[in-house]
C-alpha cells in the first residue's frame, strides 16, 4: 500500500476520523450496543452498507497511551475481547460460541501485526533490540482477548458489569466526578434513576 494514497477502507477508528460537520448527524454513531469501545465498528459496517466511502489519509497519525499500571492493562484486552464477540455478534457473523480457531478475525490481526512489526524495525533497526522484552507482553494481551471473547461468549455481560463493578470501587475511592464516562455508563446511570 503506497504511503502518498488515499485509498478505501473498511473501518475506521474514532482517534482517527475526520467528518464533515452535517455528516453525524445524518449518520449518528450507535451508542446503544452492548460494547465498551468500538461503536466504530458497527458504524463503519453500517456506513459501507449505505453506500458510503471510508477513505485513509495515509498521513493521518494517532498516538496510544500506553496503559496505566496492570489494572489498566488487564481491563483494556479483556474489553476488547468482550468487543470483539459482540462486533461479531452484532455484525451477524456465524457462530455464537466460536472455538479459537474458529475465530476469523485473528489471522487478518496477526498479519497486521507482522506488517507492523516490520515498518517498526525498518523505520529503527534498533527496535529488534527490545522485541524480547515486548513480545511476552503481546501474547499476555493476546492471551487476555481470547480468554474474554470466551467468557464473553459463554456469559454474555459478565466483563462489563464486572468492569462497571470495578469502576464503581475506584470511583468511590477517589470520587472524581468531572472524569468523563463512557456512553454505556451514562445509559447505566440515567436507568437507574
Amino acid at each position: 500500500m503506497g504511503e502518498g494514497k488515499w485509498n478505501r477502507r473498511a473501518g475506521y477508528f474514532l482517534n482517527n476520523v475526520a467528518f464533515r460537520r452535517q455528516f453525524l448527524p445524518d449518520h449518528p454513531i450507535p451508542t446503544e450496543l452492548s460494547l465498551y469501545r468500538g461503536n466504530c465498528v458497527i458504524h463503519a459496517h453500517t456506513l459501507l452498507q449505505q453506500g458510503e466511502c471510508i477513505w485513509r489519509q495515509p498521513q493521518a497519525r494517532a498516538s496510544h497511551a500506553p496503559p496505566n499500571g496492570l489494572w489498566h492493562f488487564y481491563w483494556r484486552f479483556l474489553l476488547i475481547g468482550h468487543d470483539d464477540y459482540w462486533q461479531q455478534r452484532l455484525l451477524g457473523k456465524p457462530s455464537q460460541r466460536p472455538r479459537v480457531q474458529d475465530h476469523q478475525g485473528w489471522r487478518g490481526k496477526l498479519k497486521i501485526f507482522g506488517q507492523r512489526l516490520r515498518r517498526m524495525i525498518s523505520h529503527d533497526p534498533k527496535h529488534r533490540l527490545f522485541l524480547p522484552l515486548g513480545l511476552p507482553i503481546a501474547l499476555v494481551a493476546v492471551l487476555l482477548i481470547l480468554v474474554a471473547y470466551q467468557v464473553t461468549a459463554l456469559k454474555p455481560h459478565y466483563l462489563l458489569k464486572a468492569y462497571e463493578r470495578v469502576l464503581t470501587k475506584q470511583e468511590s475511592k477517589h470520587s472524581n466526578s468531572d472524569r468523563a464516562r463512557p456512553a454505556w455508563r451514562d445509559r447505566a446511570a440515567d436507568q437507574q434513576g
